[in-house]
């Protein structure tokens, strides 16, 4: 067989059960697990574009275009997932999968490596540039080399994993037509499960390198914010581990697809945690417009006076009565930043504490007053040591 596919012996082959084509041990998820996932993120990118569009979290900037471009590619590794599970015969063991179907499934399973490899480089490069709107006013350029060197890292190895994915056989056609029974052509393909290993290592070095930039940068510069906000804004960035952690399960199922002899089930798994390492970075990318979505229409200007005051009451409960781990959330997850700005001793850093949907150079909040009026103050900014 092509490629990155183990070849299957006839004396595995003659071991095998009888081939059941009728009713077959299947697991038949993927449609509704695969559009769930979909669903979920198309959301919160509509989402944050809306809020950029109307001006609520800043302008347009090249972070939204690779983060559009990581969207819709993962709209593309959804369909194939859904057509490769459906109509090709991957949610059942090989054995259970007739031959005309092989060419079906080898096709869906090379497009899904250049949708991959495409959707989850836009989404990391989208990650990057936010982090370089971030430290734009930080004194010291070696935040921004750093940044500027993973995002040329990450595209450089985007495009080596797609000359190779092209270059894999010659015609490149002959990856998915090899299984045909009826074309008969020469063609040529290179053994490449060297390639599944680069490929899965790459990927889960730059998932930890964007995990750990902007924990480094929190760190070393002590700002003078609150420890249990700091706190809350290292584990927010954290949770980007969960993407690492489904990449490193990728790379597992990627690097047994080249090992194991049932294929399909193992290519099921595959498209599995590509799912979930693609849609997972996309929606961590879009979770601070979440925050301001909520500010916006939760407890924002296009909401009644009534409902206003209710949240305003509301706030004010949190303030007074939460324990330690809720009022960590509270002061990160709250309806007016505005009081981040107070917290920064030098203005050169304050680009690092800005709400995260708006560290785009500008303070969204500032122009309107009633934003700022929001928040008063109360007895927990007292015993937090926040200077108004």
């Amino acid at each position: 067989m092509p490629a990155n596919i183990a070849d299957i012996p006839l004396s595995v082959i003659a071991s095998w059960p009888t081939p059941n084509y009728i009713d077959p041990v299947r697991r038949q998820w993927m449609p509704v697990f695969s559009l769930a996932w979909q669903i979920a993120s198309t959301i919160l990118v509509l989402g944050r574009f809306y809020l950029r569009a109307t001006n609520k979290t800043g302008t347009f900037g090249l972070d939204d275009l690779f983060l559009f471009f990581g969207w819709a590619f993962v709209i593309g590794l959804t369909t194939c997932a859904w057509i490769g599970a459906s109509w090709y015969g991957l949610d059942r063991h090989t054995w259970d999968v007739s031959w005309d179907r092989f060419p079906g499934a080898a096709l869906m399973g090379w497009m899904a490596q250049v949708l991959f490899n495409f959707s989850s480089c836009a989404t990391k490069i989208s990650v990057l540039l936010f982090y370089r709107r971030m430290v734009v006013d930080i004194p010291s350029r070696k935040w921004r080399y750093a940044i500027y060197t993973a995002i040329g890292f990450t595209a450089i190895y985007c495009m080596g994993i797609l000359i190779a994915l092209l270059t894999i056989c010659r015609p490149i056609k002959a990856y998915w037509l090899a299984y045909d029974l009826n074309w008969h052509k020469p063609y040529k393909c290179v053994k490449a499960e060297a390639l599944d290993y680069v490929i899965g290592i790459l990927s889960v070095v730059s998932d930890l390198y964007s995990v750990a930039l902007p924990c480094v940068i929190l760190q070393y510069y002590h700002l003078n914010i609150p420890r249990r906000q700091k706190i809350a804004l290292n584990t927010v960035f954290c949770m980007g581990t969960l993407v690492a952690g489904a990449g490193i399960a990728r790379t597992y199922f990627l690097i047994r697809l080249g090992s194991t002899y049932d294929t399909s089930w193992t290519g099921f798994d595959l498209f599995t945690w590509s799912l979930i390492e693609c849609q997972l970075a996309i929606i961590c990318a879009c979770a601070p417009s979440l925050r301001a979505f909520v500010k916006n229409y939760l407890n924002g200007e296009q909401v009644n006076s009534a409902l206003r005051g209710l949240s305003f009451g509301v706030s004010q409960m949190f303030h007074r009565h939460s324990d330690h781990n809720v009022s960590a959330v509270q002061q990160v997850c709250s309806t007016d930043y505005g009081q981040s700005w107070d917290y920064i001793s030098k203005p050169e850093y304050r680009a690092l504490t800005m709400p995260l949907s708006t560290a785009s150079g500008e303070d969204t909040y500032a122009a309107t007053s009633s934003n700022r009026d929001d928040h008063r103050p109360t007895s927990a900014d007292a015993e937090e040591g926040v200077d108004k």
